[in-house]
């Protein structure tokens, strides 16, 4: 989405969630938002989602942290050098698993992006995958093997889940982080939030917290979401400044 103008500036890149979701050519008003400001959104949908084929879904499977990603960084070179924009200043943002590919794109690239920002995201894998369990009492645990055919198992990708898990690469972040998150989450626990931003703060790292509370993980009222774009727009004039 070009911003009024369509003159060469910075880009946002908004991730989908679900995974097996994707995005369409039509409204966003999270996307016009950012578009309004002059800045450029991109809106990848990367091996994973959904609306193409159980085969490429299935791409998706077992590899949060690499080929996703490596779709998102390749989307973004493509349209910084199509589109003459200023691939110094990138940002990326996202909720629910586009929050995870912004806080993983952060660990990725320090080089890329100047700002990763996220909304309910997912930040360490085996803490998601036992929360998972922990919650699921259907007889045949239907939503953790749905779970871990698309992350891993925690048992046999114990060391392949902790390298895609943005909350033990703390270390490699770079840019500045903005965590939001509904304490009120039933699919991603707020405390993916809250140990994500204690492992950043420990790591000397900048980050901005902010919890809503009475909210879950998404479908928010206008003015809960227009505070959560307020704080988004403010984080990225800065580092697009």
């Amino acid at each position: 989405t070009a911003p009024p103008g369509a003159a060469p500036g910075p880009l946002v890149v908004l991730a989908h969630g679900g995974p097996e979701s994707r995005d369409y050519l039509d409204w966003d008003r999270q996307v016009q938002s950012l578009a309004a400001q002059g800045w450029w959104v991109l809106q990848p949908n990367f091996r994973g989602s959904g609306g193409y084929g159980l085969a490429f879904a299935g791409e998706g499977w077992g590899r949060w942290g690499d080929r996703m990603q490596e779709d998102i960084e390749d989307a973004v070179a493509q349209v910084v050098a199509a589109r003459g924009l200023d691939g110094d200043r990138v940002a990326i943002m996202g909720a629910s698993y586009g929050g995870y590919a912004a806080l993983m794109g952060a660990v990725r690239r320090p080089d890329l992006y100047k700002a990763a920002i996220g909304i309910a995201g997912v930040y360490d894998l085996p803490d998601f995958m036992e929360f998972v369990a922990r919650r699921d009492d259907s007889p045949g645990k239907e939503a953790y093997d749905f779970w871990t055919k698309r992350i891993g198992r925690p048992e046999a990708d114990a060391a392949r889940l902790a390298q895609a898990s943005p909350r033990r690469r703390v270390g490699e972040v770079a840019c500045p982080v903005l965590l939001i998150h509904g304490v009120d989450d039933e699919i991603v626990s707020v405390f993916q939030s809250r140990r994500m931003k204690d492992a950043l703060q420990a790591a000397g790292k900048s980050v901005d917290y902010r919890e809503i509370r009475d909210v879950g993980h998404g479908g928010w009222e206008d003015e809960v979401e227009q505070d959560m774009m307020d704080r988004c727009i403010t984080l990225l004039r800065r580092v697009f400044a």
